[in-house]
Protein backbone atom coordinates (compact mmCIF):
# COMPACT_ATOMS: atom_id res chain seq x y z
CA UNK A 1 0.00 0.00 0.00
CA UNK A 2 2.93 2.28 0.83
CA UNK A 3 4.47 1.63 -3.23
CA UNK A 4 1.36 2.98 -4.05
CA UNK A 5 1.02 6.31 -1.95
CA UNK A 6 4.28 7.25 -3.91
CA UNK A 7 2.82 7.13 -7.01
CA UNK A 8 0.70 9.92 -5.95
CA UNK A 9 3.22 12.59 -6.16
CA UNK A 10 4.16 12.01 -10.31
CA UNK A 11 0.44 11.02 -11.17
CA UNK A 12 -0.84 14.71 -9.68
CA UNK A 13 2.08 16.16 -11.20
CA UNK A 14 1.59 14.89 -14.64
CA UNK A 15 -2.36 15.44 -14.46
CA UNK A 16 -2.03 19.35 -13.62
CA UNK A 17 1.45 18.84 -16.93
CA UNK A 18 -0.85 17.83 -19.45
CA UNK A 19 -3.80 20.50 -18.54
CA UNK A 20 -1.14 23.31 -18.91
CA UNK A 21 -0.15 21.60 -22.66
CA UNK A 22 -3.55 21.86 -23.56
CA UNK A 23 -3.65 25.34 -22.33
CA UNK A 24 -2.32 28.80 -24.90
CA UNK A 25 -0.47 30.16 -22.37
CA UNK A 26 1.81 28.12 -20.08
CA UNK A 27 5.55 27.63 -19.94
CA UNK A 28 7.86 24.77 -18.67
CA UNK A 29 11.46 24.18 -17.43
CA UNK A 30 13.61 22.31 -14.65
CA UNK A 31 15.79 23.39 -11.69
CA UNK A 32 18.62 21.68 -10.18
CA UNK A 33 21.77 22.53 -7.59
CA UNK A 34 22.55 21.80 -4.19
CA UNK A 35 21.09 22.04 -0.64
CA UNK A 36 22.26 22.57 2.80
CA UNK A 37 20.14 21.15 4.79
CA UNK A 38 19.35 20.95 8.56
CA UNK A 39 16.63 18.95 11.16
CA UNK A 40 15.78 20.87 14.25
CA UNK A 41 16.82 18.28 17.96
CA UNK A 42 19.60 16.43 15.39
CA UNK A 43 22.21 19.36 15.10
CA UNK A 44 24.68 18.98 17.98
CA UNK A 45 25.34 22.59 19.20
CA UNK A 46 29.11 22.18 18.99
CA UNK A 47 29.66 20.25 15.84
CA UNK A 48 26.43 20.26 13.93
CA UNK A 49 26.85 21.03 9.95
CA UNK A 50 24.63 21.66 7.12
CA UNK A 51 23.68 18.08 5.04
CA UNK A 52 25.11 19.05 1.60
CA UNK A 53 23.26 17.45 -0.93
CA UNK A 54 21.31 17.88 -4.39
CA UNK A 55 18.27 18.74 -6.14
CA UNK A 56 16.31 18.45 -9.20
CA UNK A 57 12.74 19.42 -10.31
CA UNK A 58 10.79 20.48 -13.31
CA UNK A 59 8.01 22.84 -13.47
CA UNK A 60 5.20 24.48 -15.53
CA UNK A 61 3.29 27.64 -14.40
CA UNK A 62 0.30 30.07 -15.39
CA UNK A 63 0.20 33.49 -15.66
CA UNK A 64 -1.80 35.22 -13.65
CA UNK A 65 -0.39 38.86 -14.94
CA UNK A 66 2.15 40.47 -17.18
CA UNK A 67 4.44 40.12 -13.80
CA UNK A 68 3.04 36.98 -11.57
CA UNK A 69 2.26 33.38 -11.95
CA UNK A 70 1.53 30.60 -10.55
CA UNK A 71 3.79 27.25 -10.72
CA UNK A 72 3.10 23.93 -9.96
CA UNK A 73 6.69 22.00 -9.26
CA UNK A 74 7.77 17.97 -8.74
CA UNK A 75 11.08 17.58 -6.92
CA UNK A 76 13.68 15.34 -5.90
CA UNK A 77 15.34 16.61 -2.71
CA UNK A 78 18.02 15.54 -0.64
CA UNK A 79 17.81 16.31 3.30
CA UNK A 80 19.16 15.57 6.83
CA UNK A 81 21.34 16.53 9.07
CA UNK A 82 25.18 15.97 10.13
CA UNK A 83 26.71 16.09 13.74
CA UNK A 84 30.80 16.02 14.28
CA UNK A 85 33.23 16.45 16.89
CA UNK A 86 36.56 15.14 16.30
CA UNK A 87 36.96 14.38 20.19
CA UNK A 88 40.86 15.44 19.73
CA UNK A 89 40.78 18.12 22.26
CA UNK A 90 40.12 17.56 26.30
CA UNK A 91 36.82 19.08 26.46
CA UNK A 92 35.72 17.67 23.56
CA UNK A 93 33.52 14.24 23.33
CA UNK A 94 33.60 12.61 20.33
CA UNK A 95 30.48 12.82 17.80
CA UNK A 96 29.46 11.24 14.64
CA UNK A 97 25.69 11.30 13.33
CA UNK A 98 24.58 11.63 9.84
CA UNK A 99 20.71 11.48 8.92
CA UNK A 100 19.97 11.18 4.78
CA UNK A 101 16.47 11.63 3.50
CA UNK A 102 15.65 11.64 0.14
CA UNK A 103 12.34 13.33 -0.37
CA UNK A 104 9.66 13.32 -3.59
CA UNK A 105 8.09 17.38 -3.10
CA UNK A 106 5.05 19.27 -5.17
CA UNK A 107 5.93 22.85 -4.05
CA UNK A 108 2.93 25.11 -5.15
CA UNK A 109 4.85 28.63 -5.33
CA UNK A 110 3.44 32.59 -6.26
CA UNK A 111 6.06 34.31 -8.36
CA UNK A 112 6.53 37.73 -9.16
CA UNK A 113 8.69 39.58 -11.18
CA UNK A 114 9.72 43.23 -10.04
CA UNK A 115 8.95 45.76 -13.01
CA UNK A 116 9.06 49.34 -12.91
CA UNK A 117 5.57 49.88 -11.35
CA UNK A 118 7.01 48.05 -8.59
CA UNK A 119 9.20 51.00 -7.26
CA UNK A 120 12.26 48.69 -6.75
CA UNK A 121 15.55 49.50 -8.69
CA UNK A 122 17.28 45.81 -9.79
CA UNK A 123 17.88 44.34 -12.62
CA UNK A 124 15.13 43.49 -15.33
CA UNK A 125 13.86 40.24 -14.72
CA UNK A 126 14.44 39.59 -10.96
CA UNK A 127 11.56 37.38 -9.62
CA UNK A 128 10.60 37.05 -6.36
CA UNK A 129 8.74 33.58 -5.08
CA UNK A 130 6.50 32.23 -2.20
CA UNK A 131 4.53 29.13 -1.69
CA UNK A 132 4.38 25.81 0.20
CA UNK A 133 4.96 22.38 -0.28
CA UNK A 134 3.90 19.08 0.72
CA UNK A 135 7.08 16.33 0.84
CA UNK A 136 7.11 12.58 1.05
CA UNK A 137 10.26 10.80 2.60
CA UNK A 138 10.76 7.52 0.08
CA UNK A 139 14.46 6.62 1.57
CA UNK A 140 16.06 7.47 3.83
CA UNK A 141 19.67 6.16 6.12
CA UNK A 142 20.78 6.84 9.83
CA UNK A 143 24.11 6.29 11.49
CA UNK A 144 25.96 6.69 14.71
CA UNK A 145 29.51 6.96 15.20
CA UNK A 146 29.87 4.49 12.22
CA UNK A 147 26.90 1.87 13.06
CA UNK A 148 23.74 1.88 10.47
CA UNK A 149 20.48 2.71 12.72
CA UNK A 150 18.34 2.97 10.38
CA UNK A 151 15.66 0.43 10.69
CA UNK A 152 16.06 0.53 14.50
CA UNK A 153 15.22 3.91 15.05
CA UNK A 154 12.71 3.82 11.84
CA UNK A 155 10.68 1.14 13.99
CA UNK A 156 10.88 3.17 17.22
CA UNK A 157 10.20 6.80 15.50
CA UNK A 158 8.63 5.97 12.04
CA UNK A 159 8.66 9.16 9.45
CA UNK A 160 5.45 10.90 9.10
CA UNK A 161 3.49 10.02 6.27
CA UNK A 162 4.31 13.83 4.99
CA UNK A 163 5.06 17.29 5.95
CA UNK A 164 4.61 20.72 4.74
CA UNK A 165 6.85 23.54 4.22
CA UNK A 166 6.99 27.20 3.51
CA UNK A 167 9.01 28.58 0.79
CA UNK A 168 10.56 32.25 -0.09
CA UNK A 169 13.32 32.62 -2.48
CA UNK A 170 14.36 34.47 -5.72
CA UNK A 171 15.17 33.86 -9.44
CA UNK A 172 18.35 36.40 -11.13
CA UNK A 173 18.32 35.91 -14.41
CA UNK A 174 21.48 35.17 -16.40
CA UNK A 175 20.73 34.63 -19.59
CA UNK A 176 16.92 34.42 -21.64
CA UNK A 177 16.77 30.67 -20.44
CA UNK A 178 18.53 30.98 -17.40
CA UNK A 179 18.25 32.17 -13.98
CA UNK A 180 20.23 31.66 -10.71
CA UNK A 181 17.53 30.24 -7.96
CA UNK A 182 17.82 30.08 -4.33
CA UNK A 183 15.49 29.10 -1.92
CA UNK A 184 14.94 28.75 1.33
CA UNK A 185 12.52 26.23 2.90
CA UNK A 186 11.11 25.92 6.33
CA UNK A 187 8.80 22.78 7.60
CA UNK A 188 5.72 23.55 9.80
CA UNK A 189 4.90 19.85 10.38
CA UNK A 190 6.77 17.55 12.34
CA UNK A 191 9.35 14.68 10.46
CA UNK A 192 9.11 12.54 12.85
CA UNK A 193 8.70 12.76 16.77
CA UNK A 194 12.21 13.51 18.91
CA UNK A 195 14.52 10.74 19.56
CA UNK A 196 14.02 10.98 23.18
CA UNK A 197 11.92 12.91 25.69
CA UNK A 198 14.73 14.71 27.02
CA UNK A 199 14.08 17.15 23.75
CA UNK A 200 10.56 17.82 24.54
CA UNK A 201 10.85 21.45 25.95
CA UNK A 202 8.03 22.97 27.82
CA UNK A 203 9.60 26.47 28.27
CA UNK A 204 12.21 28.92 26.79
CA UNK A 205 11.95 30.33 23.23
CA UNK A 206 9.33 30.13 20.71
CA UNK A 207 11.82 27.70 19.00
CA UNK A 208 12.60 25.59 21.67
CA UNK A 209 8.37 25.39 22.35
CA UNK A 210 7.53 24.36 18.74
CA UNK A 211 9.96 21.91 18.69
CA UNK A 212 8.66 19.69 21.59
CA UNK A 213 6.08 18.51 18.36
CA UNK A 214 9.01 16.89 16.64
CA UNK A 215 11.79 17.43 14.03
CA UNK A 216 11.51 19.75 11.41
CA UNK A 217 13.49 20.43 8.06
CA UNK A 218 15.27 23.33 7.10
CA UNK A 219 16.53 23.40 3.71
CA UNK A 220 18.46 26.17 1.27
CA UNK A 221 18.93 25.52 -1.78
CA UNK A 222 20.84 27.24 -4.98
CA UNK A 223 21.14 26.52 -8.22
CA UNK A 224 20.02 27.33 -12.13
CA UNK A 225 16.89 27.18 -13.54
CA UNK A 226 15.84 26.75 -17.38
CA UNK A 227 13.19 27.79 -18.91
CA UNK A 228 12.25 25.52 -21.83
CA UNK A 229 9.64 27.77 -23.55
Amino acid sequence: MENKYNLVFPVLFLICFSISISGQNFNAGMDAGLTGTLISGDRDPDGGRPRLGVYTSIFTNYPVSEYSYWQLELMYIQKGSRAYVSGNEPDEEYRDYRLDLHYVEIPIIYKYTLSPTSRIRTKEGVTLETGISFGRVIGHREMNEGLDITDSVAEQRPFNYGDFNIIAGLYYPLTDNFDFHFRFSQGFTPVRPHRDDDLRYTSGSLSNWVNQFGQYNTAFSFGLSYHIL
